[in-house]
């Protein structure tokens, strides 16, 4: 907390319980308040405004209130301020529903929500808000498989402190068709392949989704999809046989973020691109993909260091079905299917 917010804090809950209701809820709103008493709350609270106006018909760009004694009732004072870029809600007590408040706010485009009780459903509620994007949701229960539904959020380009998972791994922007699940031997995992839905040109990149899936009930430490380059790859067949070239090359090589704790019944997703030319073959038509994941004891010691500080990660083999693609001659579709081997 700031010391500005540490002064404020003392008065501004004061001033909340007159003003609001005890328990600080949205509910007991009143008429909308004006500009002059927008600027007065902010300043109640500790919050700082950028840059500071001196009259309450000066515009400024951002507010920040991190650390200071915002609860919801708070945020309703904001949507007044419809010129807002940036707003710092970091370590306050908003929820969800202060997050209702903001949807009138269409200049926005950054918003901190670190270490807050906000959710994947709150920020959906600001899926209208057509600059928005750049979300910053540490410290709080949204998880990496939670950001798949945030599709909808079109605007959006970076989520702290998800960064490359975000766009990259699962908003991928295709229509996708995915191979059946396979399964571990001890029911624990299991795993996936995707790949786009649509024709692809023949000279354009075949993206490759690696899913995996915690089929218990209880939290899972695991090696990535894609953790550990040299043990985990891909294996091509083509018209005329085994294909060179296709070896992972993943976004997570082995450091900390080869290993990840899945939740009950969650799942995680890696990426891999393989270039056309990596295929070493022209021959035209089907190249079945098949990826083989293993995780070692070796592995189970390494994530057990200090550094990783995963103990008990599971060890194991899955086989994925294939990912079969097939290749045209001329300067037209690749066209990605799925099957085990013989295709569907």
């Amino acid at each position: 907390m700031n010391r500005t917010c540490k002064i404020a804090s003392v008065l501004a809950m004061l001033v909340a319980l007159v003003s609001f209701g005890c328990n600080g809820g949205p509910e007991a709103q009143g008429p909308p308040p004006t500009r002059a008493e927008a600027i007065a709350r902010i300043r109640e609270l500790g919050g700082i405004m950028d840059p500071e106006p001196s009259i309450p018909e000066e515009k400024f760009q951002s507010v920040d209130f991190s650390g200071c004694p915002v609860v919801d009732a708070d945020v309703r004072f904001l949507a007044v301020l419809t010129e807002l870029r940036g707003i710092n809600l970091s370590d306050t007590d908003i929820t969800n529903s202060g997050l209702k408040h903001l949807v009138s706010l269409k200049k926005l485009r950054g918003l901190s929500l670190e270490n807050t009780s906000a959710t994947v459903e709150g920020l959906l509620y600001l899926k209208g808000l057509p600059h928005l994007s750049d979300i910053d949701v540490k410290g709080t229960s949204i998880r990496e498989s939670d950001l798949a539904k945030l599709g909808v959020m079109k605007s959006l380009r970076m989520i702290r402190p998800f960064f490359d998972q975000f766009r990259k791994i699962w908003l991928v922007g295709e229509d996708l068709r995915a191979t059946e699940w396979t399964t571990s031997k001890d029911g624990m995992l299991s795993i996936r392949l995707l790949g786009p839905a649509r024709e692809l040109g023949i000279s354009e990149s075949i993206m490759i989704l690696v899913e995996m899936r915690n089929n218990t009930d209880k939290p899972l430490d695991v090696l990535r999809p894609l953790g550990d380059r040299f043990v985990s790859r891909f294996s091509m067949t083509g018209p005329g046989g085994p294909v060179g070239g296709v070896r992972a090359l993943p976004i997570y090589i082995l450091g900390s973020g080869a290993f990840f704790t899945l939740q009950a019944r969650e799942v995680i997703r890696d990426r891999r691109d393989l270039a056309i030319g990596a295929f070493r073959s022209n021959a035209p038509g089907q190249y079945k993909t098949v990826f083989r994941y293993r995780a070692s004891p070796r592995h189970h010691s390494t994530a057990a260091k200090e550094r990783y500080g995963k103990k008990n990660i599971w060890v194991g083999e899955i086989q994925s079905e294939a990912l079969t693609i097939i290749k045209s001659i001329h300067e037209g579709p690749v066209k990605v299917t799925t099957g085990m081997f013989t295709g569907r």
